[in-house]
């Protein structure tokens, strides 16, 4: 043990940081050193299940949270609507039309808790059990796939949950990165997928993920992100040991099913457990297979491994990961030990002996966030103000300072207006239909959100 931790510390001590793939945040370089805690209670943390009530318990997570701390952790990866069954609210055909009175309140406290000890938190979004039959849990438990087949569907999602979430949360420093779904190939009908009760095309997928990616990157500057289930799926390399069956995730791909820009990743996600060691290859650990071997194009961090894998020990997984270019690893896990791929104390000691060898790319440093204002109340800026609201045929703009870009959304989130400014401007607004658009207007001050009102008399 003394020999490799000796290895270790020279290792990263003469290791090009600003050459690795690591995630870079805020103006740093983080490695990740961290651990899933996915949930307490499964599928119903945040909000109110509609027959067992609110069950959010904020002294677990604060409880869950102090231990990271205490293990040199830096980042928990957590699952926010899972399989749809508390959160969000849908209507009677399926449409999303919003999200209960405790939902936010949960939220705010997690992020609050987590940012006093330390954390960066990344939410996963969705589960692939959102096309489960989950109805156990309720009758929202599952079977959403119109959710991703029907875009008048997502839409009414991104419109009504997601960006109020993401503005709301558009200041959080602990907030690293948004993760739109868990292993959705367990949704997709893709070779040694589709395990779910229902099953959607891989572009059908591709779309739901290019959207909710469009609408993270035009209403905040977070990263985005997808937990692929395996390398199998998020790789282009294939071999007769490493059949990869492409890479689902890349921007073209993406682009393929929803041709936006802005819909893509900002770092890949791949999950790691030991059914990947084997005659047939998946394993990201493996000295013959570094992150080169798989051509990938991105930050790959790896968002689960095995806890209690026996294949490799925890201190190697952290140190393979390190040492093959890879942004981090996130174990599996805090809570869900009932599924016997491992427990905290299969690897917190792993996760502290890396930390105090490599604190400079781990430790989150939490004096440059404001606790206390972090989270965004109320998507109305105090430094821009437009008027007459409601318009008729002119909008004043005032309060733009410096090289400034403002983006005009409809009610259905399409981006209908983009443009540079650098002073107090008028803008035409006759051409417009009557309606509840959305104006974001962003400089090297920040950005702010302001909504506007046009009428038709």
């Amino acid at each position: 043990m003394k020999k490799y931790v000796i290895f270790l510390i020279l290792s990263i001590s003469f290791y090009n940081v600003t050459n690795a793939q690591l995630i870079n945040y805020e103006g740093r370089n983080y490695f990740i050193n961290g651990v899933n805690i996915p949930w307490h209670t499964y599928s119903q943390d945040f909000g109110i299940h509609y027959q067992t009530g609110a069950n959010y318990d904020s002294a677990w997570f604060e409880g869950a949270f102090a231990q990271c701390e205490s293990y040199g952790i830096n980042c928990a990866r957590f699952w926010l609507h899972t399989d749809g069954s508390t959160s969000p609210e849908f209507d009677s055909i399926g449409y999303v039309t919003g999200l209960d009175s405790n939902f936010f309140s949960n939220l705010d406290d997690l992020f609050k808790r987590a940012l006093r000890h330390k954390i960066m938190l990344i939410p996963s979004i969705w589960d692939f059990n959102m096309t489960s039959n989950d109805y156990a849990l309720g009758i929202y438990g599952g079977m959403h796939a119109s959710l991703i087949q029907d875009t008048s569907k997502t839409r009414s999602y991104i419109n009504n949950v997601l960006i109020p979430m993401v503005q709301r949360y558009s200041n959080q420093c602990n907030l690293l990165a948004w993760e739109i779904i868990n292993e959705p190939e367990w949704s997709m009908n893709v070779p040694s997928g589709g395990t779910t009760t229902q099953v959607v095309s891989a572009a059908e997928m591709q779309r739901f993920v290019g959207m909710m990616a469009e609408a993270i990157h035009l209403h905040s500057s977070k990263m985005v992100t997808v937990g692929s289930a395996s390398l199998r799926y998020n790789s282009d390399k294939w071999a007769v040991t490493t059949p990869c069956v492409g890479n689902y995730w890349k921007d073209q791909a993406i682009q393929s099913a929803y041709n936006k820009p802005l819909a893509k990743l900002d770092f890949y996600e791949v999950h790691y457990y030991d059914w990947m060691n084997g005659l047939i290859n998946f394993d990201p650990y493996k000295s013959s297979c570094p992150y080169s071997y798989w051509l990938l194009d991105k930050p790959t961090l790896i968002g689960e491994s095995q806890g209690n894998s026996s294949k490799h020990t925890a201190p190697d997984e952290l140190y393979n990961a390190f040492s093959q270019n890879y942004a981090g690893v996130l174990f599996w896990s805090f809570t869900a030990g009932a599924d016997n791929m491992g427990q905290f104390s299969d690897f917190n000691n792993a996760l502290l002996t890396f930390r105090n060898t490599a604190a400079s790319i781990i430790d989150f440093d939490n004096s440059i966030c404001n606790i206390t204002t972090s989270i965004q109340q109320s998507s109305a800026g105090n430094l821009i103000s437009i008027y007459p609201n409601p318009a008729v045929n002119t909008l004043n703009i005032n309060g733009i300072s410096g090289h400034t870009t403002l983006r005009l959304f409809d009610a259905v989130g399409k981006l209908i207006l983009e443009r540079e400014y650098s002073a107090d401007i008028a803008i035409d607004v006759s051409s417009l239909q009557a309606g509840i658009y959305m104006i974001s207007t962003e400089n090297k001050k920040g950005r702010e959100f302001n909504k506007l009102i046009i009428n038709r008399w």
